[in-house]
């Protein structure tokens, strides 16, 4: 076995200077990959989608660390996260300032 002095080290990684950025590069495109799109507000929708999801009146809303314990108050109905709003609209996670919703597939969030 050869004994590899720290001379050696640096030349064997000065041999190589496009190696870093490359490396950088694929890190930074794999970072992106891995950030959640962000979820738009629901006035951000597109008008003729808004147009079809349910009015959502927000009169309360309970958050807690524990999701089994979170509410919002929606048209007079006290729901949990992942009830049924109405047909094809989904409660899907309540934050402390905004909630996020589902309509056919389209999530969007809503600020109380």
């Amino acid at each position: 076995m050869l004994a590899r002095s720290p001379a050696a080290k640096v030349s064997q990684v000065t041999t190589a200077p496009n190696a870093a950025p490359a490396a950088v590069a694929a890190a930074s495109v794999s970072a992106q990959k891995l950030e959640p799109p962000a979820i738009p507000l629901l006035g951000d929708l597109a008008e003729d989608l808004r147009g079809q999801i349910p009015k959502l009146t927000i009169t309360g809303a309970v958050y807690s660390k524990d999701p089994a314990q979170r509410l919002l108050l929606i048209n007079n109905l006290v729901l949990t996260q992942g009830s049924t709003v109405a047909p094809d609209l989904k409660l899907e996670d309540i934050q402390p300032h905004q909630s996020v919703f589902d309509f056919r597939g389209t999530r969007f969030r809503v600020a109380h």
